[in-house]
């Protein structure tokens, strides 16, 4: 109830944080609060860095150096592709030829025709002579419930001590 009532007076309560290390309320600046929306806007934390000035970029002095920056050369290996990359990719022609694996165009094209499918509506009462398109996976066939046998009541065949007398 405290902390409502507070905020409900100050104005600026939003700008009070809790410094754990000095176990102590400090209310933030200005500046403070524009820092932390550059920081979160992706920026620079400081509002006089300039970070497309001539002066920090690095500007080579000798274009003919005989070493490259890293200190050693990168290995063939790392161009030429490993075994088990070539099998892997040998698999996934293979899954695309047989049909097994299908690429992205064909998956969305597969989904519009799902939709359309799904779109489509029939009568399920109505003559199979005359229905000209039937999906290919009818849903099964929908069973009559069943009814209670007759009780003595509804019988055609009553006990003897129901049927009248002469």
């Amino acid at each position: 109830m405290e902390k409502f009532v507070e905020r409900q007076n100050d104005k600026l309560w939003w700008t009070k944080i809790l410094d754990k290390l000095n176990n102590k309320h400090v209310r933030l600046s200005k500046g403070d609060l524009a820092m932390i929306k550059r920081i979160r806007q992706g920026t620079w934390a400081d509002a006089s860095v300039d970070p497309y000035d001539e002066s920090m970029q690095f500007h080579f002095e000798n274009k003919d150096w005989i070493h490259p920056f890293n200190a050693a050369t990168t290995p063939k290996r790392s161009f030429v592709p490993s075994k088990w990359e070539r099998l892997k990719v040998s698999k996934f022609v293979q899954a695309l030829k047989k049909g097994w694996m299908k690429t992205l165009a064909q998956k969305k094209a597969d989904e519009e025709e799902q939709e359309k499918e799904q779109d489509r509506v029939w009568d399920i009462w109505q003559d199979e002579s005359v229905v000209s398109w039937r999906p290919r996976r009818m849903p099964k066939a929908i069973t009559a419930p069943k009814r209670d046998l007759p009780s003595h009541a509804e019988s055609f065949n009553p006990p003897e001590e129901y049927l009248f007398d002469e």
